[in-house]
């Protein structure tokens, strides 16, 4: 019989016990988790409101916009959510890409014509040296 009695009066303390740790700390953490509320007396003035929240804006009109030739951008004319006319400039793609290859162009097409010049030089050489050589079978 002296079993069960030790063991429900240890039972009954460490019950106690919790009771009473259990019961402070409940009440600390109600305090520091209660929400806060400042009371102001009411009067006019400017209006300012700051929402927390989450989800997603909805343009009201959403426009794909491209370009003919891509590359990257040198200045770029407007911000974010601008709002923009017809024809207005948006941005200038660095040009310099594309001078570099018409200069590269136009370097080959200065080499081609100077090919064909060189073509007609021997076409007319080959043609002299026939004329000479046929001049030389007459003698």
């Amino acid at each position: 019989m002296r079993f069960p009695i030790k063991t429900a009066i240890a039972v009954l303390l460490l019950g106690t016990g919790v009771y009473f740790g259990y019961t402070p700390a409940k009440e600390a953490y109600e305090k520091y988790t209660k929400p806060k509320f400042r009371e102001v007396e009411v009067s006019r003035g400017p209006i300012v409101a700051v929402v927390d929240a989450t989800g997603t804006v909805q343009p009201v009109l959403s426009v794909t916009v491209g370009a003919f030739v891509s590359g990257p951008i040198e200045k770029l004319y407007v911000d974010f959510n601008d709002e923009v006319k017809k024809d207005q400039l948006l941005a200038k793609i660095d040009p310099r890409l594309y001078e570099a290859n018409v200069a590269r162009d136009r370097a080959t097409l200065a080499t081609q014509k100077a090919g064909v010049e060189r073509a007609k030089a021997q076409l007319q050489q080959a043609i002299n040296d026939e004329k000479r050589s046929q001049a030389l079978r007459k003698e």
